[in-house]
């Protein structure tokens, strides 16, 4: 029976598209289902058709490997999109699983990898294309129900020429690590969220949304950035969980009151709890926008500084002051950063080429800024960075808009603008440690380029590229207003391979599956009644299910809860839920009707459960499992 219901996924993806694709491989998106008896099936999805994948289960706490699943090429397991792989209970010592807790990774590999950047992404209508894309960043959490998420913002709205595209609105859409639509619908990909912030008030004009981040908390954040179109200067930043639901959004930043920060061009978020810091980079001239192409240009901005806020736990507006850590006057033209692990600041800047050299402004620097003052390590020169098209461009390391680090590889990309020509280098390498340009590791995001095979993308076009991310296994993910699309390359590492952690485990002792958050399973309240710990939606069961099934989920903390059902295309049939409830752990009965009691086809349903916290400190919880209905 499982494997009818995973050859039922496999028709819906590929009636969505067939295509191989070479990358630095990694699964996403780990599920377990179990139910008290095995087998115990786990579930995830493949960036790229794997050589090899080791599926291993560990007993915990010891972390002492009891079980491996080996899987070779061309097998469920291995391909590149869904796989499911059935563990029976067996162990590798001999005898079967009959209690204890058991942890999941799995280990991907490609003993070939890529000698140059290769297009991974779907590159096909709807899901690869936007009308005028802004910013895109991926969930490099591991483990995390949504490792591998990727986040797009649209920022003007509008529908992409290219082949089968079709209307984006301005908002936070979400995407698979292979460039398609998460739940494989547009309607479900686009953000729930976006309900709760009307983007088009404030302001006509592009930039509303501009950007993304992902805290390491799993928490999302978009900000705005102010145009000179505008008739009211706006920008402020909003924080929600990892589905961004409607309930969990919040406002960390006014949109409206600049009272203590100005309009946003780029954010990021790091640490967590009390010490929780939002760091900007803000236009503070008279002057606002995104891009750079003239001293008087309509969209251009005059002057930047880098700010720092110290949010911690805060909830709601944030009304405390912001600390300078980089003034206007040592980088004017700031437009994009990013942190290292050790608490190094990457500095892009924007400034058009003959600003730039008559300015000296240099267009990616790192800093220093553990002491009073920032200390600049080092910065590039002039005219560290490939040619443009057009012999007489002067400053060629210069139209710097977005930023990206590969900390695994020391490398740090930047994302270039106006290159004189289309296609042209408009993703740059540097080293991390020194700045020194990375042979090799430059190149056209319109092109695939694997050896001497050089294939010119659709879409076309390189000019506008907007932002740029690295995802947890060493993937660069771009967007770009010009040829209107998101994109996903491999880089030329060669052979490579990627492990991630499940964020679930088997409880076989207690016939489910739990949070790998295994600090404690359960706590105890004050009548001595155990409570659950953490957040878990199980599978429902039976699965798949011909007159109703059981859908069973757990909450620590007084949480108010929304259960709703979705169908395949996305369309909200049925909300089993939406209350407020105690800590506890709680059966929904669903009997396969929507809203109105009407009973409805055969087929794959969604089921979503949102509980953003009552104190709204401790992490919001949002998750969707898929299930059969079978008449």
């Amino acid at each position: 029976m499982i494997k009818a219901i995973k050859h039922m996924f496999f028709i819906v993806f590929l009636l969505l598209g067939t295509y191989e694709v070479k990358a630095n491989v990694f699964a996403s998106f780990v599920e377990i289902t179990y139910t008290g008896s095995f087998p115990a099936t786990i579930t995830y999805i493949l960036n790229q058709e794997a050589t090899t994948v080791q599926v291993l289960v560990k007993s915990y706490p010891e972390g002492t490997t009891v079980k491996t699943i080996d899987l070779a090429s061309g097998v469920n397991g291995a391909n590149q999109g869904f796989n499911d792989v059935a563990w029976d209970g067996s162990l590798d010592a001999g005898g079967t699983a009959t209690s204890g807790v058991y942890l999941v990774t799995i280990n991907a590999s490609d003993g070939t990898g890529s000698n140059g950047w290769e297009l991974l992404s779907y590159d096909t209508g709807p899901d690869s294309w936007y009308w005028s894309s802004g910013g895109v960043a991926t969930n490099n959490n591991n483990p995390s129900p949504y490792f591998g998420m990727v986040y797009v913002t649209e920022r003007s709205g509008g529908t992409s020429g290219n082949a089968g595209g079709s209307e984006t609105i301005r908002g936070l859409y979400m995407h698979y690590p292979d460039g398609q639509y998460y739940g494989f619908d547009q309607a479900v990909a686009y953000a729930p969220g976006n309900a709760g912030i009307d983007w088009g008030a404030l302001g006509a004009n592009e930039g509303k949304p501009t950007s993304v981040y992902v805290g390491p908390d799993d928490r999302v954040y978009v900000w705005s950035l102010a145009n000179n179109g505008d008739a009211t200067v706006t920008g402020g930043v909003a924080v929600g969980d990892a589905g961004w639901s409607l309930a969990s959004i919040d406002t960390v930043l006014s949109f409206y009151t600049l009272d203590n920060h100005s309009t946003i061009s780029r954010a990021i978020v790091v640490g967590e709890g009390a010490d929780r810091m939002l760091y900007t980079v803000e236009q503070v001239g008279s002057r606002y926008g995104s891009d750079s192409e003239g001293p008087t240009d309509g969209d251009g901005f005059d002057i930047a500084e880098v700010r720092s806020y110290a949010i911690g736990t805060s909830t709601g507006v944030f009304t405390g002051a912001h600390t300078v850590v980089i003034d206007s006057l040592t980088l004017p033209r700031a437009f994009a950063l990013e942190m290292d692990a050790s608490g190094y600041l990457y500095i892009a800047q924007s400034q058009q080429d003959t600003l730039a050299e008559t300015e000296l402004v240099y267009g990616l620097s790192k800093w220093d800024i553990s002491g009073t003052t920032a200390v600049e390590m080092w910065h590039i020169g002039l005219d560290d960075a490939p040619p443009h098209n057009d012999p007489t461009h002067m400053a060629t390391a210069s139209s710097f808009t977005g930023i990206a680090l590969d900390e695994s590889n020391g490398r740090v990309y930047v994302a270039r603008r106006q290159t004189g020509g289309r296609p042209l280098h408009n993703v740059i390498g540097y080293a991390m440690s020194d700045g020194a340009l990375l042979s090799g590791f430059s190149f056209a995001t319109a092109l695939s380029i694997v050896g001497t095979d050089t294939t010119n993308l659709s879409g076309g076009g390189g000019n506008n590229i907007r932002d740029i991310f690295v995802d947890a296994a060493g993937n660069l993910v771009s967007v770009n207003s010009s040829s209107e699309a998101l994109r996903m390359h491999s880089p030329p590492d060669g052979a490579n391979n990627f492990v991630t952690y499940s964020p679930w485990a088997v409880d076989v002792d207690n016939g489910t599956v739990i949070s790998t958050d295994l600090e404690d399973f359960v706590s105890t309240d004050n009548s001595g009644v155990q409570m659950p710990q953490h957040y878990t939606l199980s599978q429902n069961y039976p699965n798949p299910f011909n007159g109703t099934t059981v859908i069973e989920y757990t909450l620590p903390i007084a949480s108010n809860v929304t259960l709703i059902i979705f169908d395949i295309n996305g369309r909200e049939v049925a909300t089993l839920f939406d209350n407020r409830q105690d800590a506890g752990t709680y059966n929904v009965i669903w009997n396969g009707v929507d809203q109105h009691g009407r009973s409805l086809a055969s087929g794959i349903y969604f089921y979503q459960i949102t509980a953003p916290s009552s104190d709204r400190v401790t992490r919001p919880f949002n998750l969707v499992r898929r299930m059969v209905y079978l008449k």
